[in-house]
């Protein structure tokens, strides 16, 4: 609940309407990509024994929508359906992990450059007694916390919340050999696309490890020169340059999942 409240906190520069849509599609994600693994038993049951599966349910359904079909155009129908839902869960989890981060790192750049905007409204006086590292911290690392260790995290809950119940309302007319199979093909499927993310993630981090310094020195450029940035009145320059540089940040970080 905490998360949850936190959430609901920062996500309004962003628009709940826009979270709602991230989740969403996330949950949409999972259930495309649940039902293309799970299609893969009826498959198959129906390459080994065709005239068992003929008879299932699956199996009178196909033959109703391909009246007077054989048993070989049968399985290549099932076949084929089984092979298209699997393509849209993937394809649809890649949309997700996009969405997802982009929206995260998208609410961190708002904060970020709302953040700085709101230290060079701030009086001179201000910045005689404030530390400029206290407040780089505040603008770099607390910035990118929110959208790596709350917004996140909390996406991914709601969403696997609201997965979890649709698929515990939906396995439970289903047969438990049938569920166990899934199961097990789920695993290994999800296994499979997180060591594809985390190969991303690992690329995406080489260009943070670039990008961030250059963010550190825009930002230490303001925080230490503020005083004759206000006295000029050339604070719009120094921010539009530090919001590219954020930019660059969250661009990088987001790569790992586009």
């Amino acid at each position: 609940m905490t998360m949850l409240k936190g959430l609901r906190l920062v996500v309004r520069p962003g628009g709940f309407l826009k979270l709602g849509g991230v989740v969403a599609l996330a949950v949409l994600q999972g259930i495309a990509q649940t039902l293309g693994v799970f299609s893969v038993a009826p498959f198959l049951g129906a390459a080994s024994n065709p005239s068992a599966f003929r008879q299932s349910i699956l199996g009178h359904a196909l033959a109703n929508w391909l009246p007077g079909a054989s048993n070989a155009q049968i399985l290549a129908a099932a076949g084929a359906a089984s092979l298209a839902m699997l393509v849209l869960g993937n394809a649809l989890t890649v949309a997700a992990e996009h969405a997802r981060s982009r929206y995260a790192h998208d609410l961190e750049q708002q904060l970020r450059i709302g953040l700085l905007a709101d230290l060079m409204r701030k009086p001179y006086a201000y910045f005689l007694s404030t530390s400029s590292t206290a407040l780089l911290k505040i603008l770099l690392d607390d910035t990118g916390a929110v959208a790596s260790r709350l917004v996140l995290p909390a996406i991914d809950m709601v969403a696997r919340s609201l997965l979890a119940l649709l698929l515990v309302a939906g396995l439970v007319a289903l047969d438990p050999w049938l569920v166990l199979a899934g199961v097990v093909a789920l695993a290994l499927h999800f296994a499979i696309v997180i060591v594809a993310i985390r190969r991303r993630a690992l690329a995406s981090s080489e260009r943070l490890k670039r990008n961030i310094p250059a963010l550190y020195n825009e930002l230490m450029h303001i925080l230490n020169g503020a005083k004759p940035i206000i006295a000029t009145g050339t604070h719009r320059y120094f921010v539009g340059r530090a919001a590219r540089a954020s930019k660059a940040v969250v661009r990088s970080r987001s790569a790992a999942y586009s």
